[in-house]
């Protein structure tokens, strides 16, 4: 849903122009707006995807962990690309958007690349992600009680 959106930007800035929703309009057109909408965009989309992957009946808990894990690590990747500004290949519907951005201020500096900015908001999922996953003596413990 956040895809079709980030797709439909010109219309929906059309349709909020015609109908006089300047204020709207103009939060919508915002750069650091659009940008922000996109990282959400890629992010639920590799999150749709994880979900995806937990779902099915020959899932079990380790398959489970081990996918979690290979997503954290994930992250962890792609922080590290956010911050080389390399973030093309993991976040298609920002890199667009960053690339239409370049195209039309070339002037701009390096250091206020939004998908370097990005960095921090993916830093701060990988943080929350590492917080929620279980220790892993408590985990194998209770994996060995119950074989």
């Amino acid at each position: 849903m956040l895809n079709r959106l980030v797709h439909l930007l010109p219309e929906v800035t059309q349709f909020l122009e015609e109908r006089n929703k300047g204020d709207l309009k103009a939060a919508i057109s915002d750069e650091a707006f659009q940008c922000r909408l996109a990282l959400l965009a890629d992010m639920f989309s590799h999150l749709n995807e994880l979900n995806r992957k937990l779902q099915g009946a020959d899932s079990d808990i380790i398959g489970h962990r081990d996918k979690v894990n290979a997503f954290v690590s994930k992250l962890e990747l792609w922080r590290g690309k956010f911050e080389t500004g390399r973030s093309a290949t993991a976040f298609p519907t920002l890199a667009r958007i960053t690339d239409c951005w370049w195209r039309q201020r070339r002037s701009q500096e390096r250091s206020h690349h939004p998908p370097q900015q990005a960095a921090g908001r993916v830093s701060a999922l990988f943080s929350g992600l590492q917080k929620q996953q279980p220790n892993d003596g408590v985990h194998e413990g209770s994996l060995q009680l119950s074989s």
